[in-house]
């Protein structure tokens, strides 16, 4: 809470936890530097939501809302609705809503889900899996198929905070792995969260769309 903007920066910058964390967080910074020079004013007119905008400004932009859980956005981020433009915040809501739900359930009934997405080919590929369990590669789960992988690369990319990806195999067939695992000819569907129970990797999962 007492660092520099400077600092602050440099964590966004890295992304060392999940977005949803880290702009709870900073936003929880910006609310401490302007009780600060709301203390300092000695009795000006003083607007704490400008004075939190002004210390966010800068860093907004590397705060990747369009990854955010939904719950997150409503509970959190629409609340905080000053900070962006009426256009800004509409673009940010459309995008998360226009994404799927995958969740993968493992062999202990542990969950652990993703966002893709509205792309129906890659929806209907999913969906054809529903109650068939995964072979299992190296103690990970992967359902043998010939999908037809997009020709374009995946828009995302491996990141640090992410531990697990739902993936194309280069001959079509869908997988899951640890990030660590992940080899740069696999086509990137999903990053994956655990659900509240954790998720331990098996070679016995489903897959389905919710």
């Amino acid at each position: 809470m007492e660092t520099s903007k400077q600092i602050v920066m440099k964590i966004v910058k890295f992304k060392v936890v999940p977005e949803e964390k880290l702009f709870e967080k900073i936003y929880e910074w910006a609310e401490n530097q302007a009780q600060k020079k709301h203390e300092e004013s000695n009795g000006e007119i003083f607007d704490m939501n400008d004075a939190i905008k002004f210390e966010l400004t800068e860093i907004l932009p590397y705060i990747q809302f369009k990854k955010m859980n939904l719950n997150f956005l409503h509970r959190f981020v629409v609340k905080k609705g000053f900070l962006f433009s009426y256009d800004e915040l509409s673009e940010i809501l459309d995008f998360v809503y226009s994404r799927v739900t995958v969740k993968v359930t493992n062999s202990k009934g542990q969950t652990i889900f993703g966002m893709l997405p509205d792309d129906s080919a890659i929806v209907a590929n999913i969906k054809s899996l529903k109650n068939v369990q995964s072979m299992s590669f190296r103690a990970t789960p992967w359902w043998l198929r010939d999908f037809k992988v997009p020709s374009t690369r995946s828009s995302l990319k491996k990141r640090d905070d992410v531990e697990w990806y739902l993936f194309y195999y280069f001959n079509g067939g869908l997988g899951m792995a640890h990030r660590t695992a992940i080899h740069k000819s696999y086509y990137l569907l999903a990053e994956m969260t655990p659900g509240t129970s954790g998720f331990d990797i098996d070679g016995k999962c489903e897959i389905e769309i919710e």
